[in-house]
Parts: structure tokens; sequence; C-alpha cells
């Protein structure tokens, strides 16, 4: 099950099981090929606990705004600053390299 890619609900959304109970997250290439071109992207704070369904992504294109809800719930333990700096790397680097964060699953946070 490890490193294999799975596509959550919304399709806009990829994840990763990684070692230690981690999942990392993704935009999936689907996605960002619809936003069009991605300006900025702002994602929680390393320590942050988010919920499955509720928005605490944001991506912003030149058409507007959008909130994604993560596929997961836990505590974020790392996010992809690169991406952060410099968004449009989501466009042109692969799946695995432009993750948005990391994050250590955890049920009923």
């Amino acid at each position: 099950m490890f490193n294999e890619i799975r596509i959550g609900p919304s399709s806009w959304l990829w994840t990763k099981k990684l070692a230690g109970g981690k999942t990392a997250v993704g935009l999936t290439e689907d996605a960002a090929d619809e936003c069009g071109l991605i300006v900025h992207v702002e994602l929680p704070v390393e320590g942050d606990h988010i919920l499955e369904g509720h928005p605490c992504l944001l991506i912003e294109t030149l058409a507007g705004e959008i909130e994604l809800p993560p596929p997961v719930s836990g505590k974020v333990v790392l996010v992809n600053g690169l991406v952060e700096k410099n968004p449009g790397l989501l466009h042109y680097q692969p799946v695995d390299r432009c993750w948005l964060m990391e994050v250590e699953e955890q049920e009923g946070v």
C-alpha cells in the first residue's frame, strides 16, 4: 500500500501513504490544469490539526480562489514551502515532488 497514490473523492487532491502513519496530500494534475494559472497557495501551518472535509487549503488563480477540504484528518507535520513560494510548480513538476503537506493521520481530531 505504501507509495500508492490515491485520488480523493473530489478528484482535486491525491493522497499517498508514507511510513510512520503519515500521509502526503497533493493537488492532482487534472485539478492544476482545470485551475489555470495558480498564483498563490495557502497551506495550513505545521502543527495545525485538520479535519477531513473541512476546508484548510486555498488555491488562488487568476479566476478566483478555491478552498479545498483535505481528504484526511490529523496533525500537519510538514508543508511544502517550495510550492508556497512558487505555486506555478504545481503545473510543471511531477506529482511526487509537488505534494502540499504531510499529515500524521488521527481519527476524530
